[in-house]
């Protein structure tokens, strides 16, 4: 029997067992990104021989994402699965083959993509494609003091002067931000499992990372928030909290840019080594005729 539960904190744990046990690196399946934007998303769990969790993507598509692998599901989830209208997503590229009897169709779209790059290169900026990176975060060190901190619930108030500040600085509402996640995040720091970093410039905070562990090789990054008027910042956080994880990660995820031209400009100035594309699958008579690929 079909059983539905909104996504509250008490799937914690059912969640993040199930993350763990697929072991991918796409910002999704990660529970604390979940649980901050649950009411962005409406995401709810759907229970049957395997465990969906149902939402509603920026443009209010619903979809059904899973939460084991396709090659675990037995004859009855695919069938419910075929005769949902919904498409699956976020569906990885190599999950696809498991689809191909069932499929209509597929799609992706550029601004869903995650932008993965190498450990290393964030830590040292090498090269001469990311040469500007590294003069400014040099430039910033001969205009400022600098002190970085691993972020701990005691720095809350700090943290949240931060984001105050962030939000005043930019051209929108805090609807229309994701400033409600944040805050929620470091108020449920230590529980969500996150791990951050603290900036200070000339003694007062200005910047704050905080991110996730996707799995053994892969950490994702949720909230880059500094004071735009300190330049060289940004590309010092993203280094210093690099090297902070002392090599313990391979891979880093800075997630999708929405399809806002600045934050992709930006994301693609970092020099990704990978965009990691999300697909939507459409099963039986619910796709279109042909498979498809969107930009």
């Amino acid at each position: 029997m079909q059983k539905k539960e909104k996504l509250e904190f008490h799937h914690q744990l059912l969640l993040e067992a199930k993350f763990k046990n697929l072991n991918l690196n796409l910002s999704e399946y990660a529970f604390a990104n979940l649980y901050l934007f649950r009411m962005k998303h409406a995401y709810e769990l759907l229970f049957e021989d395997e465990l969906f969790i149902k939402g509603r993507t920026r443009e209010g598509q619903p979809f059904l994402m899973p939460t084991s692998h396709p090659k675990e599901w037995s004859k009855e989830t695919f069938k419910f699965i075929c005769e949902q209208p919904d498409p699956l997503y976020p569906i990885p590229f190599e999950w696809l083959g498991y689809f191909e009897k069932y499929s209509k169709s597929f799609s992706f779209y550029e601004a869903d993509s995650d932008y993965l790059f190498l450990t290393d290169k964030i830590a040292l900026y090498p090269g001469r494609n990311l040469s500007k990176k590294r003069s400014l975060v040099k430039q910033l060190f001969e205009q400022h003091q600098v002190k970085s901190c691993l972020f701990q619930s005691e720095y809350k108030r700090e943290a949240l002067e931060i984001i105050e500040m962030w939000q005043d600085e930019t051209s929108f509402d805090k609807d229309e931000t994701d400033y409600n996640s944040v805050v929620e995040a470091i108020h449920f720091y230590d529980e969500l499992h996150l791990h951050g970093r603290l900036y200070l410039v000339d003694g007062t905070p200005k910047g704050i990372l905080i991110g996730e562990s996707l799995n053994n090789s892969c950490f994702a990054f949720h909230f880059v928030k500094a004071s735009r008027s300190v330049h060289g910042l940004n590309q010092f956080m993203f280094q210093d909290f690099t090297q902070s994880l002392e090599k313990k990660y391979q891979l880093l995820n800075f997630e999708q840019d929405l399809g806002l031209p600045n934050l992709r400009q930006t994301k693609h100035s970092y020099q990704p080594d990978q965009l990691l594309q999300k697909y939507h699958v459409y099963l039986a008579e619910h796709g279109t005729s042909d498979s498809t690929k969107k930009k």
